[in-house]
């Protein structure tokens, strides 16, 4: 019977997104500069990541479909969301490059950027 080995994963500092690369060696991708009084056109091709302490389900919000009611700075996308749930606000929020911010087994993760810290 072959032995099965998991990898462990520690976390990167707060600027960079450690994921495992090609034959084991660690590729380091590192997050554009970001302010909150960006304005949503600033990244049309990403997404926000968001979650709400009252459920532990993510959901993905592309910054595309906030576009489609204005163009506004991310400071102000940022305290109108809530959640359907509870009404309350959401807690981590991540500004994501692509559909993939945690390597689950699936494609590797692409950067991100921590909007909202989690309460």
């Amino acid at each position: 019977m072959q032995e099965v080995r998991h990898q462990r994963f520690t976390l990167a500092p707060p600027t960079q997104q450690i994921h495992p690369g090609a034959f084991s060696m660690e590729r380091t991708l590192h997050p554009p500069v970001f302010h909150l009084d960006q304005h949503l056109s600033d990244w049309p091709e990403c997404w926000l990541e968001l979650r709400c302490p009252c459920s532990p389900r993510t959901v993905m919000h592309p910054v595309k479909m906030l576009l489609q009611r204005g163009d506004r700075p991310f400071r102000g996308v940022l305290g109108a969301l809530r959640c359907s749930a509870c009404q309350g606000k959401p807690a981590p929020v991540y500004l994501v490059a692509g559909h993939v911010r945690d390597h689950t087994g699936g494609p590797l993760p692409s950067w991100a950027v921590q909007l909202v810290p989690a309460s």
